[in-house]
C-alpha cells in the first residue's frame, strides 16, 4: 500500500527505536514497523478525519471521531473502535439528488480475536464472521487479519470509504493504522507513535469528484492498558 508517510518516535521496553525519515516510502516504514514494534502489547489512538467531496452538483462533509484501543495477550489480538460518524451536505443547483444519504450515527466494533463482531449501535442485531470471511453488511470481502470495514448507522458503508482495517498483529508484527479511500487515489498511513500529533491532507480527483482527506491523529498512547469490561458486548446487542 502506497500513502503518506510520517515521522514518529516509539519508545519500547527495549529502548528507544531509530525514527524513520519523513519522506520515505510506505513500504520502508511497514518494515521499520515490523521490526520494532514486536514488545507492543497495548495501544490506544484516538484520530478524527474529516472527509470532503465536490463535484458539479453537491458538497459533502463527512466527520468521523474515532478512538481505537487494542490489547495482544499470548498472541490473541482484541480491540475495540468506537466511531462517531456525522455527514453535512449541500446542493449546489436546484432539485439535486444528495449521494451519499446522509449519514450521522455511531458504530462500535468488537475484535476478539478469533471473530469480528460489527455492531450498528442501537440495533438489535449483530454480525459475526470468522477471520477472513465475508462481511455481511458490506459485500467487500476482506484479505485474512483484515478487519471489518466501517459501517455507519444505516448498516452500509459509503462508496468512497472501501475499507478501514484494524490493527494487524499476525506473525508478531503491528501494522497500524490504515485506510484507502476512493480506489487508493486518497490514502494515509500512520503508525505507532508517542506522544506524536500527526496531520495529514491528501486530495484526489476523479471522474469529476473532488476528494479530500484530513486526518489527525490528536493521541496515541502506547502500552495503555485497557480495562477488561470495555470489551464487553453491549447488553442491547445479541450475537447471532
Amino acid at each position: 500500500m502506497r500513502g503518506l508517510v510520517v515521522g514518529m518516535v516509539l519508545v519500547l521496553a527495549t529502548g528507544v527505536a531509530a525514527d524513520p525519515k519523513p519522506g520515505r516510502s510506505a513500504d520502508d516504514l511497514i518494515d521499520w514497523i515490523e521490526k520494532t514494534t514486536a514488545t507492543i502489547t497495548s495501544l490506544e489512538v484516538v484520530y478524527e478525519q474529516e472527509l470532503k467531496i465536490e463535484d458539479a452538483e453537491q458538497e459533502s462533509a463527512t466527520l468521523l471521531e474515532s478512538t481505537l484501543q487494542t490489547e495482544r495477550k499470548g498472541g490473541v489480538l482484541r480491540s475495540r473502535r468506537e466511531t462517531k460518524m456525522t455527514t453535512r451536505q449541500k446542493c449546489k443547483k436546484p432539485g439535486c439528488t444528495l449521494t451519499p444519504p446522509e449519514m450521522t450515527g455511531t458504530s462500535i466494533e468488537i475484535n476478539d480475536g478469533e471473530y469480528g463482531y460489527l455492531y450498528r449501535l442501537g440495533d438489535s442485531t449483530a454480525a459475526k464472521r470468522p477471520t477472513g470471511g465475508k462481511d455481511p453488511l458490506n459485500p467487500l470481502e476482506l484479505p485474512k487479519n483484515m478487519r471489518a470495514a466501517f459501517v455507519a448507522s444505516n448498516g452500509k458503508a459509503p462508496e468512497y470509504v472501501k475499507r478501514i482495517p484494524d490493527i494487524n498483529v499476525a506473525g508478531g508484527r503491528a501494522y497500524g493504522l490504515a485506510m484507502n479511500l476512493d480506489n487508493n487515489n486518497a490514502s494515509f498511513y500512520f503508525a505507532h507513535a508517542s506522544g506524536i500529533l500527526v496531520k495529514n491532507t491528501t486530495t484526489s480527483t476523479t471522474d469529476g469528484k473532488t476528494v479530500t482527506v484530513t486526518s489527525v491523529a490528536k493521541r496515541v498512547d502506547v502500552g495503555k492498558r485497557i480495562a477488561a469490561d470495555r470489551f464487553k458486548l453491549p447488553t442491547d446487542i445479541t450475537a447471532k
